[in-house]
């Protein structure tokens, strides 16, 4: 003989039935909204992160960095330095085409090559007024032109001059002050040996850094005494904060990948 349900408790089944959907719901809705609470406070932490520590405009720069930047040109070398530019404001890997020209004697030299992970390139030139090689850079006037494939055009002035470099003032540093795995940094350090080319190495958390995975270019000192270097971090090097000696001096640089994810979440 079958068993029929009574009308009260099918009606209390089904009541149980649409309070366990009802809760079911809640505790989804639930689970999103703190989802997009935490992913709203993991970005709002990652925006106040880079003010503090890794925000840098390099189009800002103090006056005092011993190289071009977009701010600050009309720098004035003399036989045996290095000339370097720093140019940003790219696209990530864009192919650049790099010239370097005379007020007077027209176009010097023409190469390409590409911006980093964050649109950042560095030039540099030895400038030697007494040779015919590849090098020769005449006296006078003279400017970097960087364009982009997309038709962005920067430029970037100097003057060399003949008779000995003004000796550097006292000064050290990297520029920008944060990087992320795949961008190019530039390291300076004054005072030192005319003429050597010093090793860099470095560390992190007491470990040595593998310098030629880095892709380092150390340029001699001249005869102002300034060692300048760029160094291209690799994507798989370690984050976190490098120390590094150049020469004499030594530099810190924070390594983080959260400037890179920030910036083209932005």
């Amino acid at each position: 003989m079958l068993m029929r349900a009574s009308p009260i408790r099918a009606k209390r089944m089904r009541r149980i039935t649409l309070l366990l959907i009802a809760l079911g719901a809640l505790l989804l809705i639930a689970g999103v909204a703190a989802g997009s609470l935490q992913s709203a406070r993991e970005e709002q932490e990652r925006a106040s992160y880079l003010q503090q520590v890794f925000f840098h405009n390099p189009s800002v720069a103090p006056p005092d960095l011993p190289f071009l930047v977009s701010s600050q040109h009309r720098l004035v070398y003399a036989p045996g330095q290095t000339i370097l530019a720093f140019a940003s404001g790219f696209q990530p890997y864009e192919p650049l085409f790099v010239r370097l020209y005379h007020r007077t004697q027209g176009r010097l030299d023409s190469y390409a090559t590409r911006a980093d992970v964050l649109g950042q390139v560095v030039l540099a030139r030895p400038l030697n007024p007494f040779s015919d090689g590849d090098d020769f850079t005449p006296t006078g006037g003279l400017w970097f032109q960087v364009e982009s494939l997309s038709g962005q055009e920067q430029a970037f002035s100097f003057r060399l001059e003949s008779g000995p470099a003004a000796e550097t003032i006292p000064t050290k540093g990297v520029y920008p002050t944060a990087a992320v795995p795949g961008s190019v940094v530039v390291l300076w350090c004054s005072g030192q040996n005319v003429g050597e080319t010093p090793q860099v190495n470095g560390t992190l958390d007491g470990e040595s850094l593998n310098t030629p995975a880095m892709r380092l270019t150390i340029y001699p000192v001249a005869s102002d005494g300034l060692l300048l270097a760029s160094l291209v971090i690799s994507l798989d090097d370690p984050t976190g904060l490098w120390k590094l000696h150049l020469g004499s001096c030594e530099l810190q640089l924070p390594v983080n990948s959260l400037l890179y994810k920030t910036r083209n979440n932005s």
